[in-house]
């Protein structure tokens, strides 16, 4: 292969059942989340991917689902 850079930047590239791995979800579910935008990535013929990094940054950034907890009284 060519570039040192290239060679890392495809290492880091992950299809959508790998980024729920990570995340601890269904497939299914990562599909929508890369569908509507919330986790940057491609659809390659049938496939899915993006990037261990997006996957990371969204586990990262993303909300809890449910009410906020309650402050202390």
């Amino acid at each position: 292969m060519g570039s040192g850079a290239t060679e890392d930047s495809l290492a880091d590239v992950i299809d959508a059942a790998q980024a729920a791995d990570v995340l601890g979800v269904r497939r299914e579910h990562v599909v929508k989340l890369l569908q509507a935008g919330r986790i940057p990535g491609k659809r390659l013929t049938a496939t899915w991917v993006t990037t261990r990094q997006a996957v990371e940054t969204y586990a990262r950034d993303r909300r809890p689902r449910g009410r906020p907890p309650k402050p202390p009284e």
